[in-house]
Order: structure tokens, then C-alpha cells, then sequence
């Protein structure tokens, strides 16, 4: 009897420690597998961190874009207006520079038949004094 207490004493000590081994092994796992979770959680965390971030970065980037269109708009009115103001100046320069040369022909037309009277007046005196130099031949 004394053997076969020894025996079950002996095989209920290996149970035991068989017992505590899958115990140990199963508190390793239940470990790694809390520490698995812990860090999928972490991981979870850094990649909703991380779109954030890219979604904050990518609304400034848009505001950015938005704004540097605005300008550039901005910008493009500003120069079709200057062109505009340009190119109605431009206009009036023309219209005073077509007035100006129709004033200018009229002179020049008007100095013509001033130089044409001259000439004309010229002949005139020209043959009055060759007329009187005839007369005073005569006489």
C-alpha cells in the first residue's frame, strides 16, 4: 500500500506540476496575447493619429490652394481691368491724334492757299513795280 500511495502521490505531484506548467504556459500566452492587443491598440492609435494628420494636412493644403486661386483670380481681374483702362486710353489717344492730324491738314491747307496768295500777291507787286517802272520810263 505504501508503494502505491507513493505512486499516486508521485503521479498526482506530476499532474500537478504538469498542472502548473500548462497553467504557466497559458499565463505566457494570455501575456502575449495581452501584450499583442496592447500594441495592435497602440498601432491603432499612431494610424488614427497619423490620418488626422493627413486629413489636417490635406484641408490646409486645400485652404492654401483656395486662397492662391483667390489671388490668382484676383490678380487676373486687376490685369483685365488695367488692360481695359489701357486700352480705352489707348482709344482716346487715338481719336486726339486723328483730330489733331485733321487740324494739322487744315493748317497745312490753309498755310497752302496762304503761300498761294503770297505767291499771287508777289506777281501782283511784281507787275505793279514793273508796270510803274514802264510808267516812269514813259514819262
Amino acid at each position: 500500500e505504501e508503494a502505491e500511495a507513493a505512486r499516486a502521490r508521485s503521479v498526482y505531484e506530476a499532474e500537478m506540476d504538469a498542472a502548473r506548467l500548462a497553467e504557466e504556459r497559458a499565463q505566457a500566452a494570455m501575456d502575449e496575447l495581452n501584450a499583442a492587443v496592447r500594441k495592435a491598440a497602440e498601432d491603432a492609435d499612431d494610424e488614427r493619429r497619423l490620418a488626422e494628420t493627413a486629413a489636417f494636412e490635406k484641408a490646409e493644403a486645400e485652404r492654401i490652394a483656395e486662397r492662391e486661386e483667390l489671388r490668382r483670380l484676383h490678380v487676373m481681374t486687376q490685369a483685365a481691368e488695367r488692360l481695359r483702362e489701357l486700352e480705352s486710353r489707348a482709344a482716346e489717344a487715338d481719336a486726339a491724334a486723328e483730330e489733331e492730324a485733321g487740324r494739322l491738314a487744315a493748317a497745312e491747307a490753309r498755310a497752302e492757299r496762304a503761300e498761294e496768295a503770297l505767291r499771287v500777291a508777289n506777281e501782283k507787286v511784281e507787275e505793279a513795280a514793273r508796270a510803274a517802272a514802264n510808267g516812269a520810263i514813259v514819262a
